[in-house]
């Protein structure tokens, strides 16, 4: 968001004809699935999980992975993405 609360990101995405997102990241239950959700939910993108460049510090990493991939997006291993 800008400093007026406007969107940034999902403008550009949306001109340069984007519709399916790849998320990696840390914290899986927290900036990963909420990322998730907000791409497919509220932008309607595409959502792919890379599911060994995505961690977290806590026991529910699983859960969370498991919750992502039956609501909002494909699950692939980084290799597989690879030769996706």
């Amino acid at each position: 968001k800008d400093e007026h609360g406007d969107d940034i990101l999902y403008p550009m995405l949306q001109a340069w004809g984007v519709d399916t997102i790849v998320i990696v990241g840390a914290w899986t239950e927290d900036c990963v699935i909420a990322t998730c959700y907000e791409a497919a939910d509220r932008y309607g993108l595409d959502v792919v999980l890379v599911t060994d460049a995505i961690a977290t510090g806590s026991p529910v990493h699983q859960k969370a992975m498991d919750t992502m991939q039956a609501a909002c997006g494909k699950t692939l291993m980084a290799e597989e993405l690879v030769q996706y």
